[in-house]
């Protein structure tokens, strides 16, 4: 290895985790550090030229302290092995380490190839940023290696007034409450309508916005002033510059539609900006874990999941009072169907349930419905839902559906089960 170029262990994670061999002796740059609270325990994430895996932990801290594994920092990793959370995700601890070249020396995050590297500084290719993954440098580095300062009312103006620097770009899978300077380039999956709330501490209002990228997804939400400011600048579909948050910890998962741990809060000193076309015009595949209707039955309560069926009917609006809140909710039963033969109520509300338009015959996706019980099992759609989405199974739902006979028609739908009946 040349003193002037450092090849990483390319895509050696993905090999890891997948297999948990614990042999390898992979080189890979450290992207951030931070010493765990109440330990002498590193936390790193770490990045091959491929793949960023932030659950890491140096566990032998006798040697290395956090000033030494500062970002962009090269390392072999000697000794490993790889522990599963309860959540099921894989963390690798590291036992020993040797460092390669400081971080202040490279002083860049390491691609394939230099050229490459420099290209795609030259173009600002957030598709190949989304992928490589430009991570933030730690809060210790000076302003002027930071993402330039945007200001509260600059979210209305043009893009060329707002300078993004594509080292600080980073994917959504990256970020958590342990670093705070990053900026996300994130597509919107979703918005709710402006509510409003009464606590015992007063009155407010709120509304928030699902995004996504390659890597992941995750919830904003914006509360009182910071609904003001870009309660109209968010629109689903588009692609935006998002900075300056606050990240946490979800207090409440079991109706949390998203699959991320946290979600970001908004505040005064946060940016939205519109990502220009040129930049964010490859718009990202939304990632679904569809689950069969025939399996509603077997989950628990509050489960949230991805449902995809073919519409056999649509009920009218129905209004319930609530009496907790003293509000009124509009909503609206949907009976769906899929090829296990197995139908189900789905159930839309609020601006889903008003603005509803699907027909029978139709296949509707929602992301996010949960399951909930009352004389079985149903579903409610606390996540957006689409209509004949450009989808490989939702062509394979049709044919499927189009393929039924009359005869077959009306005989499978006398033989329909609920799904989670008790019949």
């Amino acid at each position: 290895m040349s003193d002037n170029k450092i090849d990483l262990s390319w895509d050696i994670l993905s090999i890891i985790l997948q297999n948990r061999d614990e042999s390898l002796q992979p080189i890979l740059q450290i992207l951030c550090g931070r010493q765990m609270a109440n330990s002498q325990k590193i936390r790193l994430a770490l990045y091959d030229g491929h793949t960023i895996w932030k659950h890491c932990i140096v566990i032998n801290d006798d040697e290395f302290c956090n000033e030494l594994l500062t970002p962009f920092t090269v390392i072999r990793i000697n000794k490993y092995r790889l522990v599963a959370k309860d959540d099921d995700v894989l963390v690798l601890l590291i036992e020993d380490l040797s460092i390669i070249k400081n971080g202040d020396i490279v002083n860049q995050k390491l691609t394939k190839d230099l050229e490459e590297s420099m290209e795609i500084e030259k173009t600002f290719d957030l598709n190949s940023l989304s992928s490589s993954s430009k991570v933030f440098a730690s809060s210790t580095k000076s302003e002027s290696n930071s993402i330039a300062v945007v200001k509260p009312n600059m979210a209305t103006q043009e893009p060329s007034n707002v300078s993004i620097d594509p080292q600080m770009i980073c994917p959504i899978n990256v970020i958590t409450p342990f670093y705070r300077t990053w900026t996300i380039c994130a597509w919107v999956m979703s918005k709710s309508s402006f509510r409003s709330y009464s606590t015992d501490r007063g009155q407010g209002r709120f509304f928030h916005f699902d995004v996504y990228d390659k890597c992941s997804e995750i919830r904003i939400k914006c509360f009182n002033e910071e609904c003001d400011r870009f309660f109209n600048l968010i629109e689903t579909n588009r692609c935006y510059f998002i900075g300056k948050g606050s990240v946490r910890f979800i207090s409440n998962k079991k109706l949390n539609t998203i699959r991320n741990d946290y979600e970001i809060w908004l505040d005064k000193s946060s940016f939205i900006h519109p990502c220009p076309l040129e930049i964010g015009q490859c718009q990202p595949k939304i990632r679904y874990k569809f689950v069969k209707i025939t399996t509603i039955a077997s989950l628990d309560r509050h489960s949230v999941i991805d449902v995809i069926g073919v519409i056999h009917s649509v009920n009218k609006t129905t209004t319930t009072f609530l009496q907790q809140n003293q509000k009124v909710v509009i909503k609206r039963d949907l009976v769906i169907v899929d090829d296990t033969k197995t139908k189900t109520i789905l159930t839309l509300s609020h601006e889903e349930a008003e603005n509803f338009h699907g027909k029978p015959g139709q296949i509707i996706v929602v992301k996010g419905a949960v399951v909930i019980e009352c004389q079985g099992k149903k579903l409610v759609a606390f996540g957006p839902s689409m209509i004949e989405p450009e989808l490989p199974e939702t062509e394979m739902l049709k044919k499927w559906h189009q393929a039924l006979s009359e005869q077959d028609h009306q005989q499978f739908l006398i033989t329909l089960s609920i799904a989670g009946s008790k019949n």
